[in-house]
């Protein structure tokens, strides 16, 4: 999926997401919308943001941060599902896709 938003595929990202409707992992639940806004499909990217915010708020919260700070993790090298060094991470790898000015911030702001 990262490698499908940093070309810019955003066809083919969608289709990825759509083809795993289950996961909750953010590369799938919060990559999916994104990759729906740039196709113009609004509603199924709100609708995507709302069952992502609803299985890991954190993410959101962390995507609409104004500053980000590295969390600090009690097994250095390890993330915990669901944890802020999940939310930190997917924030530090995806933060091009979701700028401060982007469509999906203002979505998630709404959603949240």
């Amino acid at each position: 999926m990262q490698t499908l938003l940093d070309m810019g595929d955003w066809t083919k990202a969608a289709i990825l997401s759509r083809s795993y409707p289950e996961d909750i992992g953010p590369d799938i639940a919060y990559s999916g919308p994104i990759a729906l806004l740039h196709l113009g499909e609004m509603e199924n990217a709100k609708i995507g943001f709302e069952r992502a915010v609803s299985t890991n708020r954190r993410v959101a919260m962390e995507l609409l941060k104004t500053r980000h700070a590295r969390p600090a993790s009690e097994h250095p090298g390890y993330m915990s599902i669901g944890g802020a060094e999940e939310a930190f991470d997917y924030w530090e790898r995806n933060r091009t896709h979701c700028a401060r000015d982007s469509e999906a911030l203002k979505l998630l702001q709404k959603i949240i």
